[in-house]
């Protein structure tokens, strides 16, 4: 609907714990959702209005903070009390760590570490209570290459939004610090057939 004032898409799968659905909403808030009756239990308005377009995450961690969810939220990563919906304090600045680069990609958990993938390209860690950055790797250090290509775009069925339809292609090429992107509209003649057109 017009009113929600969103022109990004959600392609997350909520997820459930102990009988509460997690998940992001068009408009920039994740929420929490009984179950069994559907009942809100709370909403976290995002610092970006793109939280979790690909995942949040849970993990319980049997202390004081126990039940955690983190996510990324565009420039952001974001743990909030799973109970309540507040941030976490003690991670970043009241719940929130500001990221070098954008990141779309669900977090992953590892030995007391949030881990997450961003555009750069590069890796980064963040330490699971206070948020501060413990390493990072660029990705292109495994190639061994200057030369990167990226696509985005939206093949369809759905995704579409008024200023960007099905069929809309963007390719993006970057040799040394030269970057060049070029913009496609190809014709709705399904899935198959744009993620086809784009390749050739």
């Amino acid at each position: 609907p017009d009113n929600l004032h969103s022109e990004v898409t959600i392609q997350a799968n909520p997820i459930v714990v102990n009988g509460v659905i997690y998940t992001p909403t068009i408009g920039g808030h994740i929420v929490a959702v009984n179950a069994v009756n559907g009942k809100e239990i709370w909403r976290y308005a995002s610092p970006s209005n793109s939280p979790a377009q690909r995942g949040l995450i849970y993990i319980d961690t049997k202390n004081v903070n126990k039940g955690r969810i983190f996510f990324t939220s565009g420039r952001y990563l974001v743990s909030l009390n799973s109970s309540t919906g507040k941030p976490n304090k003690n991670f970043g600045s009241e719940g929130v760590v500001k990221l070098n680069s954008v990141s779309k990609t669900t977090p992953i958990i590892f030995d007391n570490q949030v881990v997450i993938l961003n555009f750069k390209p590069s890796i980064e860690s963040f330490n699971i209570d206070t948020g501060k950055s413990l390493w990072s790797f660029p990705l292109n250090k495994i190639s061994k290459t200057n030369i990167s290509l990226s696509i985005t775009g939206i093949a369809g069925p759905s995704g579409a939004l008024k200023n960007k339809p099905v069929g809309l292609v963007y390719i993006g090429v970057k040799k040394g610090k030269k970057i060049n992107i070029n913009k496609f509209l190809f014709k709705n003649k399904g899935r198959n057939y744009i993620q086809k057109a784009t390749v050739e």
